[in-house]
């Protein structure tokens, strides 16, 4: 765990803070010590920054030298955590063990990775044969830029490789990036032989075919719910096929799909039989056809395992496309394409730094000598491109080829030193390639074949260097011959395009400036971002416990919910989501709502939690709503869409959806209770849907301590029925709820919430209250609705009106009802008055002043007031008066 990570605190032995952030010092409550630099970490996050811990700094702390005295230590320890649970209170109550589940079963090791992934939004586990550095190959630099892509998204990220030394440069550099780096021997997706326990990581990626059949046995057996996606780096069988088919003198042809160069390739070796008897192919070249169709096939099946695959090139996705079409992959594979990756800034800071085209001398091939295709670029450069260019006139004095790679050459190299009297100059490995590409005026890219794209021309781009290349080193890399890049195939032609461009300043400067913006508008870390989000919004759609994690730690992170009023139900805004271990062993129960007509679904509140068309499967529907805590229940029509809803849904709201001739009225609609009482409470149906309530205690016994005037109201039967009229009284910011007794509505309750009475066992014996407060009660009211009435004009609303106001015009009119939240509708005369009125039933009667009233009213309003019901009001303090009278009662009968 030596890495670069976000913590809750750093301690003041060791820290290193911007001056700006610390102006104002240490908080004084902890004067003259202690507490005074973890509160201050708190407050760094609240305030959106990170604390973050860097295990390569070294510090000589002396312990115990300002106080030495361990009675003080101890008191001034114990008073000042006191002031710092005071001041934290709402955020710590959310920090550990609410957050992390199955605490106490779970290994040492399990125990530490819950609490340094706590900060992040989901953990991946991304698995590789090789760690990976920045200085080794293009396809190293690609996995060390992707790994940085997912860790800026929020993800916490464990890399396991087979060769992993912790003391190592390429381990150290992802430890510096904030990647947790472990061996293969040390990593442990399982507990033992009990697979049923759900695995660490959100997501798997797997880097390259050979890795992946290496983990695949591993990752079958233990985290098989999890979504694996397979990052190619190339197709592997695309290029096995490209060097075999060179081997035997044939051209991979670009214009034919993949299927025709595989019987081309076949028909050469074994000629055109239906079978193989009697053909002239020997016995290496039939080993060699089966080993690679034996490759072929085990990374189709690897792709095939994964829910995701990732290319490098719209050639491959053309490719996995042909595969899809001849059913050799699963045609619902999704494949997304994320290429070579190249820092923005960094793009922008070596185009400034490059040299002109003056200072610069010779030209440069690089390639890993382990990697097949530059041997054969190299054969192909110094034997036929070489002598061509040695044998022209116009070569100058200067040109020489400099060849950088790391890996052991082929012996053939090590008598080569100069070709024709051009030198040849062999660097080895260069650990900063950027020295040689700011000194080398052409770079070459002579492959005859390969697959994915070429790190090699993107490097040389990025430096200023114009590259000369083949059409198979450029392919899916978005260059235009002779815009971009110079492209030649054959030695002659290839010759002559390195010296046009070595000697021509005008064509350098063109190529040279397209192909810098071609990389950056194609190659970037912004670009490679934009491709991820894409997986990820794919995985978000498709899994739903993925949904759940990623959902439910964004609101983390961003301090949405609950817990801390200023950041969140996730204390200080950066909390692990809260059921990170799902129990897939529990099924949550969900009842069957049968009042609902076939025609009709739940009404939503702002949107729903999905839709999905024509889900052929009840049991599909019911999995998904399962599996995302925040689903409250579904409707579901297999002919029509099915509606997920994630509010406080309701058997009293419904919608009618289904008509005949326009929608199949097929429609079955459940529920879960549990989630409903746990889910936001928003109220449309009375002109403010911006007012909605949080729960604010879970005690099924206790209340809030209610005042002589709290008013009280007899069982009203659903929450929505007391939120209804919370939000119509005025006054009313607070209500505690029980269905099968009183409902107390609070204009003024104790803060902080921690004043309750026990309330149900010695008056009522009825446990199940819920306590809500509005979440901002100073709130914008929504603009209300107002429906004319069609009536004489003499005729007024017979109920008594609840003030009333003297010659307003019918905006001013509308204007007082507005802001009155009791009043239901008015009744307005230009000359006469304006009455306020506080209806449930709306009957008119006739007035005997002069005709001229025009009467409006508030039908969603109106509507609410009637779901409410007629129950009878009392007080708190009539209440108690009546049960101490009934008790007095009940004593005179014991007496007597």
């Amino acid at each position: 765990f030596r890495y670069v990570r976000p913590i809750d605190y750093g301690s003041a032995a060791c820290i290193l803070i911007r001056r700006e952030l610390i102006i104002g010092g240490f908080d004084e409550k902890y004067r003259p010590a202690y507490y005074e630099d973890t509160d201050l970490s708190m407050t760094l996050r609240r305030s959106g920054n990170r604390v973050l811990y860097q295990p390569f700094a070294v510090a000589m702390h002396k312990g115990s030298t300002t106080y030495n005295n361990q009675s003080l230590k101890d008191d001034l320890m114990v008073k000042n955590r006191r002031v710092f649970t005071r001041k934290w209170s709402n955020s710590l109550q959310c920090h550990y063990s609410r957050l992390i589940t199955n605490w106490n079963n779970q290994p040492l090791r399990r125990r530490i990775l819950q609490l340094v992934s706590r900060l992040s939004v989901f953990r991946i586990i991304f698995l590789d044969w090789n760690v990976p550095c920045f200085d080794r190959d293009s396809g190293s630099l690609r996995t060390i830029n992707l790994i940085r892509v997912l860790l800026s998204l929020g993800a916490h990220v464990t890399f396991v490789a087979t060769d992993v030394v912790y003391d190592n440069s390429c381990v150290y550099q992802l430890n510096w990036l904030g990647v947790h780096v472990i061996k293969q021997k040390h990593f442990d997706l399982g507990w033992g032989d009990d697979i049923e326990v759900p695995c660490d990581y959100d997501i798997i990626f797997v880097s390259r075919r050979n890795s992946f059949a290496m983990w695949k046995p591993l990752l079958e057996h233990t985290c098989f719910k999890t979504p694996i996606v397979f990052d190619t780096v190339d197709l592997h069988f695309l290029r096995e096929l490209r060097e075999l088919m060179a081997t035997e003198g044939i051209n991979y042809e670009h214009s034919l799909n993949l299927s025709n160069n595989i019987v081309r390739f076949k028909n050469h070796i074994f000629g055109s039989h239906d079978t193989f008897q009697g053909t002239t192919a020997t016995k290496e070249q039939t080993f060699q056809y089966w080993k690679w169709l034996r490759r072929f096939s085990e990374e189709i099946s690897l792709m095939n395992r994964s829910i995701a695959t990732i290319v490098v090139s719209p050639i491959e996705i053309e490719i996995i496309r042909e595969l899809k079409a001849m059913r050799r992959l699963r045609s619902e594979l999704a494949v997304f394409h994320i290429s070579n990756i190249h820092d923005d800034e960094i793009l922008d800071d070596l185009n400034t730094r490059a040299t002109n085209f003056q200072q610069r001398k010779g030209c440069l091939f690089v390639g890993n000598w382990e990697h097949t295709p530059n041997v054969d670029a190299v054969q192909f450069l110094i034997h036929e491109i070489l002598p061509q260019i040695a044998n022209n006139s116009e070569t100058p004095s200067d040109f020489a080829l400099h060849i950088v790679g790391a890996g052991e050459p082929p012996r053939w190299m090590n008598d080569i030193h100069d070709i024709g009297g051009i030198p040849v100059v062999m660097h080895g490995f260069v650990k900063d390639l950027g020295t040689i590409l700011q000194q080398v005026r052409v770079a070459v890219a002579p492959l005859r074949y390969g697959a994915g794209v070429k790190g090699k021309v993107n490097s040389a781009m990025i430096h200023g260097v114009p590259v000369v290349a083949t059409p198979m080193a450029i392919e899916g890399m978005f260059l235009t011959p002779n815009v971009d890049v110079i492209v030649a195939e054959t030695g002659p032609l290839f010759a002559t395009s390195i010296l046009d461009l070595y000697l021509n300043y005008d064509l350098w400067m063109k190529i040279r400036t397209a192909a810098f913006l071609n990389v950056k508008k194609h190659f970037s870390v912004s670009t490679a971002k934009r491709g991820m989000h894409k997986l990820l919004d794919f995985l978000y759609v498709n899994d739903p416990h993925l949904r759940h994690v990623i959902a439910d730690g964004t609101r983390a992170v961003k301090g949405a919910g609950n817990c801390d009023r200023e950041t969140g139900r996730y204390g200080i805004g950066a909390i692990v989501p809260s059921n990170r271990i799902v129990n897939d062993s529990f099924i949550t129960q969900f009842e069957h709502a049968v009042t609902i007509p076939k025609n009709s679904v739940f009404e939503a509140d702002s949107t729903y939690l999905e839709s999905i068309w024509a889900l052929s499967s009840m049991d599909d529907a019911r999995s998904r709503c399962h599996a995302d805590r925040a689903c409250t229940g579904w409707c579901w029509n297999p002919m029509d869409w099915t509606f997920f809803y994630f509010n406080a849904i309701s058997h009293k709201r419904i919608q009618e959806r289904g008509k005949l001739g326009k929608f199949p009225p097929g429609w079955t609609c459940w529920f879960q209770h549990d989630r409903i009482r746990n889910a936001p409470r928003f109220v449309r149906d009375d002109g403010y849907s911006n007012v909605h309530f949080d729960i604010t205690s879970h005690f099924s016994y206790r209340i809030y301590k209610p005042k002589s005037s709290t008013i009280l109201e007899r069982k009203l039967v659903t929450s929505d029925d007391a939120q209804r009229r919370c939000i119509i009284n005025y006054d009313c910011i607070a209500y505690c709820h029980n269905p099968r007794d009183w409902t107390f509505f609070y204009d003024d309750i104790p803060s902080p919430f921690d004043i309750m009475i026990e309330w149900g066992d010695s008056l009522n014996n009825s446990p199940g209250w819920t306590c809500y407060k509005r979440h901002k009660f100073a709130v914008k009211l929504a603009k209300p609705e107002f429906v004319k009435v069609q009536r004489p004009s003499n005729y007024v609303y017979g109920e008594a009106y609840i003030t009333e106001s003297l010659k307003l015009n019918n905006q001013q009119a509308q204007t007082l009802c507005a802001k009155n939240r009791r009043c239901t509708g008015y009744c307005n005369h230009p000359r006469e008055y304006t009455w306020i009125y506080e209806m449930k039933q709306g009957a008119i009667k006739q007035h005997r002043s002069p005709p001229g009233w025009d009467c409006y009213i508030r039908p969603k309003l109106l509507e609410s007031i009637r779901k409410g019901g007629s129950n009878k009001q009392t007080t708190y303090e009539a209440l108690t008066r009546k049960e101490k009278g009934e008790n007095d009662k009940e004593k005179v009968r014991t007496i007597i």
